[in-house]
This record gives C-alpha cells, structure tokens and sequence, in this order.
C-alpha cells in the first residue's frame, strides 16, 4: 500500500526546516512505494501541488521540485496561522503513473486528496451515483466526488463521514484539504493513524 505523511507547523519555521522535514517523512513513506511521488504545500492563502512518477529519492533531485519551493509564496505565511504539507508516496493499484492526473495528491472540485488503501467497488461507485463525473482512473477520485457530493446536502461531518463508510468498499485512510473552507480532513476505515 501506499504511504502518506503530512504536518502543520507555525508559519514562522524556517523554509529550510519545513523542507528538512518533508524530505524525511517522504523518505521514510517511499518503502511504501516508488512508483510516484507527490506533494501539496497549503496554508490559508494557497495550494501549490506537484507530483511526478518518479520515487521520491528522484523527487527531490528534480528542478520542478526545486521550482515548487520557490514558487510556493512562504512569504505568504507570515499572514498564515499555518503552514500544512501532504504528501504521498504510490504503489500503483490502478489508473498508470504514467499519467499526471492517476497521481497523488489528486485535485478536484477544489480539494486536494492524498489516500492510503484501495477502493475495491470504484467502478460500482461511478456507475451507481450517476450526478459524479469521473475524470481520472484513479480510485481516489470517487473519494473526493462523493464528499464533495455529500456536502451540498449536509455540513455535519460525522454525517458525511458515515454515509462515506457506508459506500466505499475496502481499506482506506484519507486526508482532503478544502481550498474553499482551508479545513483538512483527516480519517480512516482501518485505524492506521500514527
């Protein structure tokens, strides 16, 4: 299965310690697969995302990577009370890493997903919720779809998170993060959280 990561800190910690720390969690994550690498640095003003099919040693090592720490406007967080980062290491179970958008951290409908697990009735999903559209090959889209569906007939997030755990199939842990709201969600079906 995959590995997930991600932390919140002040926004007066220093860049190079928010990138001393992503790099090692996304280490330690990447036995948990190599196939592709991603990361969403956000606080209350932005999201920047950027992902590659690459394991994260290669990650770090690329421009885009580099490019991503300097476009990001940390200078942005002094007005910030905080400063998140998630991040996600693959091991492909379905839609190729060879296309950008079946890797994570996925983005729609102005949320951003990262997801440990597999949903094994996806398709199921799709078909029987004719009001989603599916976009991606990746399972972690029905994911986002159905909360975001969810949401426009309720705002209790127990409610949302039951009715989720009532459809989707398999094992999951998920973190989103609402660009519209700057809330970040955080839960699981299989109570690996640490």
């Amino acid at each position: 299965m995959c590995g997930i990561f991600g932390f919140l800190s002040k926004p007066e910690v220093p860049l190079k310690d928010v990138n001393k720390t992503v790099k090692t969690l996304a280490l330690l994550s990447e036995s948990r697969g190599k196939e592709a690498s991603g990361l969403a640095f956000f606080d209350q003003n932005e999201i920047k995302v950027y992902r590659e099919p690459v394991s994260f040693k290669k990650f770090f090592k690329s421009k885009n990577y580099n490019n991503l720490l300097t476009s990001y406007n940390f200078d942005s967080r002094k007005k910030s009370e905080y400063v998140g980062v998630v991040g996600h290491s693959r091991l492909v179970t379905n839609g190729g890493q060879e296309k950008d958008h079946n890797n994570q951290p996925v983005i729609k409908d102005e949320t951003v997903c990262v997801h440990n697990g597999i949903i094994t009735n996806v398709d199921e999903l799709w078909e029987q919720e004719d009001n989603l559209k599916r976009l991606y090959e990746i399972d972690t889209e029905v994911i986002v779809s159905l909360f975001r569906h969810l949401t426009q007939t309720s705002t209790d997030c127990q409610l949302i998170f039951n009715s989720l755990k009532e459809k989707l199939q398999g094992t999951y842990t998920v973190v989103l993060v609402l660009a519209d709201s700057n809330d970040l969600l955080l839960f699981t079906n299989n109570g690996s959280l640490y």
